[in-house]
């Protein structure tokens, strides 16, 4: 009986075994699918949010001028916190500025930094 179970235990860590040597097989052939993907994916994404910072800055500038334009004296101080705004998103935009020119001039080290956040 022992023999017997031994045997059937040999038998599965074998099937165990092959299978999993099938999975990694399968993920080792699809891998340069799935980092063409991921790299799509980044470009598309970085670029996005890079032009919603971009419309972001935008309307901050249109209503800073516009607040300073029909301000009169006493609300003038009032163009200091879309200024504050507009320094904060700039700084952003730099950040994401730097992301998009990565992922679209230098693709490889964009991948590799990124699988880095993902196992960190």
């Amino acid at each position: 009986m022992k023999e017997e179970l031994q045997g059937r235990l040999v038998e599965i860590l074998t099937s165990i075994q092959n299978s999993t040597g099938k999975a990694a097989d399968f993920a080792m052939a699809e891998l340069p699918d799935i980092a063409q993907q991921y790299l799509s994916f980044g470009r598309l994404f970085e670029t996005f949010m890079l032009v919603i910072l971009t419309v972001i800055i935008g309307l901050l500038v249109w209503g800073t001028v516009w607040i300073a334009k029909n301000a009169n004296q006493i609300d003038k101080p009032a163009v200091i916190v879309p200024v504050i705004f507009l320094f904060i998103f700039f700084i952003f935009w730099c950040a994401q500025l730097k992301d998009v020119l990565m992922v679209w001039l230098a693709p490889k080290v964009w991948l590799i930094t990124e699988l880095a956040k993902l196992i960190k």
